[in-house]
């Protein structure tokens, strides 16, 4: 049976049913029907099907599938796209295992429509029904499970489910195990997602106006003009009002859209026939001369493949397309994605071609002067992954490669990376990944960067869409870069524990003494910020009750671009016993401090400057040789001068207590030895207590 007589086998189905009484079909049969269309990516209308297994007097709204919205990324191989073949072999008396296998399935829909919620509260039905991994076949329900709640920023609720497949999992088969493997990196991708190092501060992000994001999804924008874009969208203004629909989704065509301004857009025009067609049209890309388009198509009756197309412009008008030879669409594999340089001789694309890393990898290929395209080179392992990776752009005045990826060190679903990219020598250098705001938990794409590396575009899925109430659809979002931000975050640790330490003081001082200085608190995990200004240079310290400080400083002086700076402090817990000086000397019977000494008393007066709430003690001892009343006199004179050089050296007299005692404290009791008298002999200091005065005089946190 052809794709397309099952396409229209499914979408008759649909009719009869809501049409008729659904005692007419049986369960075995809404199963197959359900994977019928799940093998055609009509999430949608298989979702319907499952739905109705799992609960026969539910009246279920068919959603919409929004093909294009999943294969612009997905290839024909990808991991995540197999429908379970056993199900038609089901009868109806398999009732409990029936309920579980459509209900893995709803979830299995929702997730590649993108509809995160909803594919969240059927994951949870599922691992519910599926309580202690009963059927070891759905396994993998919480591994998508956890990588929903990325979806959604619930990264440490996806961490603990994460923790639980590695539990879980079974003896690992050769797919079991690569997901194993997979696990492992996400849970450290949830770190990452959660740390400073994901956040970027050069840019801000806005979303397109309604001019440009039209319809149930707009993407793939690249350069065509100064002020003029090229998009992808489906509108209701595409070709022949795009009469062939998809359960009832408009098809998506080429647009160019001209720029007036202050991310304000004229209206869409749709790019002329025979290039629009009653099949998707994807993201276009033309070198300098805008003269010759690359575009990705791919078709109603077979969503899992996708070729590229080539077309020249003459005389106003685009000619008729040309496929691509099978050096770039090869029979069997999905070609999507092309970005041509602009010199027109190189071209990047994506492909889930053999040769790869897997999944999705980004190719190269020469074009020579008629147009023919060399055998395409693979960009190798720093760039590509077991996971996919789309939507290729040079930007060939930096030598940097942007693309997607969903196996490198992600936030969330695709997010954009950058890679340095030798041409000569066709080597990436490791990709770093762009950061909050350009990218979110879901999905980001088809981003693109002007000349001067101000301003560019990208396509995320982040938001709701008004004309996609099933999912989140495919948007066009604008970026430009900031002024020179700076920040400054970390935590607050215990030092022996390593734990957290919750709402500790940061007290923050200018150095260059530009402001006052100020006090605010972490937060309940002992998490900081603090934005900084340019030619800044400030001193931080962390306190907390019991503890005692740490500090360090940090400057913004000479920076030329946005960075984030990370330092984080280690509380020690305030030692109350008695705590030694050591290299304190005097000359012998005399209370007057050795020019040695100071070494020793300026790392005490940088202490006690940290430590500004601390009332101390600074005692004094000496040998058991001569008289208890001497050696009093002696010892508190001795401490007396260390009191006297620490306030001469800006420590208050009113944190300074000075102690002689003598030879009552001996560390060595009837020393007879010279050893044993040098260490009876000694200049200490203890706490006495904390004054928080000042230090409790908070601000807000600063955001």
């Amino acid at each position: 049976m052809s794709k397309s007589i099952k396409q229209i086998l499914v979408f008759g189905l649909l009719l009869l049913v809501n049409g008729a009484s659904f005692g007419q079909l049986s369960v075995a049969e809404m199963l197959r029907y359900g994977d019928l269309a799940f093998d055609q990516k009509n999430y949608g209308s298989a979702a319907y099907f499952y739905e109705m297994v799992v609960d026969e007097n539910l009246k279920v709204e068919r959603v919409s599938s929004h093909p294009y919205a999943f294969s612009v990324y997905t290839g024909a191989n990808a991991k995540p796209s197999k429908s379970d073949s056993t199900v038609t072999e089901l009868s109806d008396k398999d009732i409990d295992y029936n309920e579980i296998l459509a209900t893995h399935k709803v979830a299995e829909c929702y997730r590649l429509m993108n509809n995160y919620q909803a594919a969240h509260d059927w994951y949870v039905k599922a691992l519910q029904l599926n309580w202690g991994n009963s059927y070891p076949e759905f396994t993998l329900d919480r591994y998508w499970y956890g990588n929903i709640l990325m979806n959604l920023g619930k990264y440490n609720e996806a961490v603990e489910e994460f923790n639980t497949f590695l539990l879980d999992a079974p003896e690992p088969t050769e797919e079991v195990a690569y997901y194993v493997y997979r696990t492992k990196d996400l849970i450290n991708n949830c770190k990452f997602a959660q740390s400073p190092r994901s956040k970027n501060l050069e840019v801000s992000v806005k979303k397109g106006d309604s001019l440009i994001n039209n319809g149930s999804s707009s993407f793939g924008a690249s350069y065509y003009e100064s002020n003029v874009l090229l998009i992808s969208s489906a509108r209701s203004s595409s070709t022949s009002d795009k009469e062939r629909k998809i359960e009832g989704n408009l098809l998506s065509d080429i647009f160019t859209i001209r720029s007036t301004g202050d991310s304000k857009w004229e209206g869409a025009m749709g790019i002329n026939s025979p290039v629009n067609t009653s099949e998707h049209e994807g993201a276009a890309s033309v070198g300098e001369d805008t003269k010759t388009m690359y575009y990705t198509k791919w078709y109603v009756d077979n969503t899992k493949t996708s070729e590229i197309y080539v077309t020249k412009y003459f005389v106003d008008k685009w000619m008729k397309p040309r496929l691509l030879e099978e050096a770039v669409n090869e029979k069997g594999y999905a070609s999507q994605h092309p970005f041509i340089t602009k010199d027109g001789k190189l071209l990047f694309f994506a492909s889930d071609r053999p040769g790869g890393q897997g999944g999705m990898d980004i190719w190269m290929c020469e074009v020579d002067r008629n147009g023919k395209t060399s055998n395409p080179v693979n960009l190798g392992p720093n760039i590509n992954t077991p996971e996919d990776e789309i939507t290729p752009f040079f930007h060939e005045a930096t030598g940097i490669l942007y693309f997607s990826s969903k196996g490198h060190q992600n936030i969330g679903g695709f997010d954009i990376f950058k890679s340095k990219f030798n041409l000569a020598q066709k080597y990436a250098a490791k990709p770093e990944n762009m950061g909050i705001p350009i990218n979110s938990p879901m999905n980001d794409s088809y981003f693109i960067l002007e000349n001067l590396q101000t301003s560019g575009y990208f396509t995320s899925n982040r938001d709701n869409c008004n004309d996609c109430s099933a999912s989140n659809c495919n948007q066009i979002y604008s970026f430009n870069k900031n002024e020179n931000n700076f920040m400054l975050s970390g935590y607050v640790f215990d030092f022996e524990t390593d734990l957290e330490i919750p709402y500790a003081n940061i007290t923050v001082k200018d150095v260059l003494g530009e402001f006052e200085p100020y006090t605010f608190q972490t937060d309940s995990t002992g998490y900081y910020e603090i934005p900084m200004a340019p030619e800044m240079h400030i001193f931080v310290k962390a306190q907390k009750l019991e503890y005692l400080a740490d500090a360090n400083v940090q400057s913004t002086i000479a920076k030329d671009k946005s960075e984030q700076f990370t330092i984080d402090f280690y509380l020690q817990l305030i030692p109350y016993e008695e705590i030694q000086i050591h290299g304190i000397l005097y000359d012998y019977d005399k209370a007057t401090l050795r020019p040695e000494s100071e070494v020793a008393l300026d790392s005490l007066i940088d202490f006690l400057t940290i430590n500004d709430n601390l009332i101390v003690e600074i005692s004094s001892h000496t040998d058991e040789q001569g008289s208890d009343s001497y050696n009093i006199k002696l010892s508190q004179k001795r401490a007396e001068s260390v009191v006297n050089y620490l306030i001469e050296h800006g420590i208050p007299e009113s944190r300074l207590v000075a102690k002689g005692y003598g030879e009552s404290k001996p560390k060595v009791k009837n020393a007879q030895t010279e050893e044993d008298h040098q260490k009876n002999r000694r200049t200490s200091f203890r706490i006495l207590s904390e004054n928080f005065e000042e230090v409790n005089q908070l601000r807000p946190k600063m955001k």
